[in-house]
C-alpha cells in the first residue's frame, strides 16, 4: 500500500495496546528516533515488533485489559457489577445450549461474598481460572 510522502505518521501507545502491547512513551520515542523520517508507514508495526524483540522484551497480550473489556461487556446495565440476570442473558447468547441451572450454580460459586453481585475481582478469578489448578 502506498502512502503520500508528505503525510506525517504517528505511532501512538494507545494504538499499540489494541495489539496487546503497552510500550512506554520513552520506548516509542526511542524507536521513532531510529527510523527514517519517510519510513513506509505500513512497515512501522513489524519494525517496532522486531525492535522490541531485539531489546529482549516480550510482546505479550495484556490480559487485564481484555478481562476489563469483557467485564464491561457482561455488565449490561453499567452498574459496576454483574448481576445474575446479566450472566444469564450473556450465556443465552454466547452458550445457548448451556442449562440455566448450571449458570445459576456458576454464579453462586463465583459470588465470593454471596451478595448477588459479581465484582470485578470475582469475574477476574473466573477469567484467570486454569483447569490445572483444580
Amino acid at each position: 500500500m502506498e502512502y503520500p510522502v508528505d503525510v506525517i505518521a504517528f505511532l501512538k501507545c494507545s494504538v499499540l495496546s489494541h495489539y496487546g502491547f503497552k510500550p512506554s512513551k520513552r520506548l516509542v520515542i526511542e524507536f521513532l528516533s531510529l527510523t527514517q523520517p519517510r519510513e513506509d508507514i505500513s512497515k512501522l508495526g513489524s519494525l517496532f515488533i522486531k525492535y522490541i524483540e531485539e531489546k529482549g522484551m516480550n510482546v505479550s497480550l495484556d490480559t487485564s485489559d481484555t478481562i476489563r473489556a469483557t467485564f464491561l461487556a457482561f455488565d449490561t446495565m453499567g452498574r459496576g457489577f454483574i448481576g445474575k440476570e446479566d450472566l444469564q442473558s450473556v450465556t443465552k447468547v454466547v452458550l445457548p445450549s448451556l442449562n440455566q441451572l448450571h449458570v445459576d450454580h456458576m454464579f453462586r460459586q463465583l459470588d465470593s461474598d454471596g451478595d448477588g453481585c459479581l465484582t470485578y475481582k470475582d469475574f477476574e478469578k473466573l477469567m484467570k481460572f486454569k483447569l490445572e489448578e483444580v
